[in-house]
């Protein structure tokens, strides 16, 4: 009985943690030439989650809740 109570304990916070996240993509160009700034930093304001920019300029981030700001930050 114990062990089918935690297999469904286990299940039910493996549910509730995929339900929780959403991912947020984008892409970080030149407000100048519209090109893609690869390595660009992509951070969520106010926590430690952030990302870099692939070559495309493209980025993917694990987002918890809404509303957020981005902070992107590019060296150069």
């Amino acid at each position: 009985m114990k062990s089918l109570i935690l297999s469904i304990f286990i299940f039910l916070l493996c549910c509730f943690g995929t339900f929780a996240q959403t991912k947020l993509t984008g892409r970080v160009v030149s407000a100048k030439d519209s090109l893609p700034l690869a390595g660009a930093v992509v951070k969520i304001k106010g926590t430690a989650t952030g990302t870099t920019a692939g070559a495309d300029g493209n980025f993917n981030l694990p987002v918890v809740v809404a509303p957020l700001t981005l902070v992107v930050s590019v060296l150069g």
